[in-house]
């Protein structure tokens, strides 16, 4: 059990360096595209979804779920080695 866990922890922090290394070369790569528009509390925007956000919200999907994984994995050591 306690080999699980540790492959569990490998894998997430595997996937959370690629994660922000995709981050980090996506800001890169797209700075002369980046704008601040200084937007006021009360100004009206129009959004729509692109696929980066799409892609941010599976992102978020998928570290919602790893969590949960990693709290059930803890959660079913009751600290016997027994099986």
């Amino acid at each position: 059990m306690r080999k699980r866990r540790e492959q569990v922890q490998q894998l997430y922090e595997k996937v959370y360096r690629a994660h922000v290394k995709a981050a980090r070369r996506f800001g890169q790569e797209n700075k002369a595209t980046t704008k601040d528009f200084s937007l006021q509390r009360s100004d009206l925007v129009h959004m729509r979804k692109t696929a980066i956000e799409l892609l941010e919200e599976a992102l978020d999907i998928g570290r919602a779920c790893w969590q949960q994984m990693r709290e059930e994995a803890s959660l079913g050591d009751d600290g016997d080695d027994d099986e």
